[in-house]
């Protein structure tokens, strides 16, 4: 099998970080629980107001979702040398944190009852498919072509 050329495969990548990194924006604007509150009743919670009305994760990860998004793009029509790395950076962020929520709410407290919602998974798996994209997407300077070539 013949190896895959670096213009190919840096689409392939910059598309896959492009639409990963929008699964990860978009998914903190979809639910991330559903609770049941012993005396509050049943809340909803996303990445921008969770179950108490406070302010979450989502504005952080929506950013770093916004980096891969980027770096993505210009990996599309360019060479994105070292910047890959901040898209790799980013997606592991995004990931951790998308991960770190969900512990936090498979693990509710007393009197608390939630239910994880498709907009978690949705960082957690769009944050995964951005970080392997970044640490496919070839990178560094162009190669040096010497006068036998």
């Amino acid at each position: 099998m013949a190896a895959v050329p670096g213009r190919v495969r840096r689409r392939i990548c910059g598309v896959l970080m492009v639409l990963s990194g929008a699964a990860v924006v978009a998914g903190t604007f979809a639910g991330w629980v559903r609770a049941e509150i012993i005396g509050e009743g049943i809340r909803n919670g996303s990445g921008w107001r969770n179950v108490h009305g406070e302010v979450a994760h989502g504005p952080w990860i929506a950013t770093l979702g916004t980096v891969v998004v980027s770096v993505g793009a210009v990996a599309l029509v360019a060479r994105v040398g070292r910047f890959r790395w901040f898209a790799a950076l980013a997606s592991a962020g995004a990931l951790a944190l998308g991960v770190l929520e969900m512990v936090d709410i498979a693990n509710p407290g007393p009197g608390v009852s939630a239910q994880l919602l498709g907009g978690l998974w949705a960082v957690v798996v769009g944050g995964g498919l951005a970080l392997v994209g970044a640490l496919v997407l070839p990178g560094g300077p162009p190669r040096r072509r010497t006068l036998l070539e």
